[in-house]
């Protein structure tokens, strides 16, 4: 079974991107006085939800399969390996611990089920 595409995982992946967006836009949103607090966070969310949305490996089937920009599978794990390690960071940075360690475990486990998906963006 591919239980990279299992809608459970698929779910599971969604919510640690919704998860991630949101965490950049908190922490970008505390670290500016008020109205950039709010254009930080908006941009941060939009820039980061621009790159996971464009950047894809053509046939990559966790998403539509279409790519706007056609990247390799290795760029494509490199990119989404930052997004969260960015938004874990964050969290590190917030002294959100016991959030940072499940949110991270959570990703680790997404990404371990998900060997199958691994190897083909290696291959790709």
């Amino acid at each position: 079974m591919e239980w990279s595409y299992h809608p459970l995982n698929m779910a599971l992946r969604f919510g640690l991107e919704i998860t991630a967006l949101y965490v950049f836009a908190t922490r970008t949103f505390a670290w500016y006085d008020a109205p950039l607090n709010w254009v930080a966070a908006v941009s941060a969310v939009v820039f980061a939800s621009a790159i996971w949305a464009v950047f894809k490996v053509p046939g990559d089937r966790s998403s539509n399969g279409k790519a706007v920009v056609p990247i390799n599978g290795v760029v494509r794990f490199l990119l989404e390996f930052t997004f969260f390690f960015v938004a874990v960071f964050l969290l590190v940075l917030d002294k959100s611990y016991w959030f940072t360690g499940i949110f991270g475990f959570l990703i680790f486990f997404h990404y371990l089920i998900s060997l199958d998906r691994f190897v083909w963006l290696l291959k790709n």
